[in-house]
């Protein structure tokens, strides 16, 4: 059965004050109503459509504007179907490189060929990867620099805070936006992960590989988008032939 899309509102939004409120595993729990407050701000399209499915009675939530008065979809159908005809073209080409493999007589010896020169190739590189020796760093290397900037206005953004995820190593950006953060030994990893935070703004994670240090890197934040809370208005997006159905003509 195919799920259906809907259009979510908020009439009248809830002046109730968000951070104030119990967390529960899907939301919080609002003590003034006494009702859940499902958190939406991070969820996709599909994972909504699932929830308000299964919801009989109203819904509480939270929702950026950005999720309002638009249209929810159900991205996997299309996504599924795309695929079909992906698979479908694929499975039409083998068929077609079979049936000539079987008529040419030089395609067993080309495969023996291809073969050996794919064996060829990946001793070659595991080899190479062998001889090469990971080069010692010291903490003049273990830095990360560059620019905290705003992603639409442009703009260098001054007292950013940028800290290493799980630690209390961090920095914070200059007048111009301009930082640089040194890695100690111990929290040296091959993946090293940057949580960049401001005041009305998004928080933001990025990821600098060990074997790219030093690293000069611009970061780049959104503002954070407004959400609302109260009562969903969840309405069903009607199909063409629904529509004519349902609606009456007068002559």
């Amino acid at each position: 059965m195919k799920r259906q899309n809907y259009i979510l509102k908020i009439d009248n939004p809830c002046h109730q004050d968000w951070n104030s409120m119990y967390k529960i595993s899907n939301g919080k729990f609002c003590s003034y109503c006494s009702k859940t407050v499902i958190d939406f701000t991070s969820l996709t399209d599909n994972k909504i459509i699932q929830i308000v499915d299964q919801k009989s009675d109203k819904i509480c939530g939270r929702l950026n504007e950005v999720q309002l008065n638009r249209l929810i979809e159900n991205k996997q159908l299309e996504n599924r179907s795309i695929l079909y005809k992906t698979l479908t073209g694929l499975f039409l080409l083998g068929t077609t490189i079979n049936s000539f493999a079987k008529n040419n007589p030089f395609s067993k010896q080309s495969s023996r060929i291809e073969i050996v020169s794919v064996i060829d190739t990946k001793l070659n590189t595991s080899y190479q990867k062998k001889q090469k020796k990971e080069p010692v760093l010291d903490s003049l290397k273990n830095i990360i620099e560059g620019k905290v900037i705003d992603s639409k206005s442009k703009e260098p953004l001054p007292g950013v805070n940028i800290l290493i995820k799980n630690s209390k190593t961090e920095t914070i950006t200059n007048l111009d936006g301009n930082f640089k953060l040194i890695i100690p030994d111990n929290l040296l990893t091959n993946k090293i992960h940057i949580i960049i935070s401001y005041i009305g703004y998004e928080n933001t994670e990025t990821i600098i590989d060990k074997s790219e240090l030093p690293k000069t890197k611009d970061l780049f934040i959104i503002k954070a988008q407004q959400a609302l809370l109260g009562e969903v208005v969840v309405i069903k997006n009607k199909r063409w032939w629904q529509f004519w159905k349902s609606k009456k003509f007068k002559y």
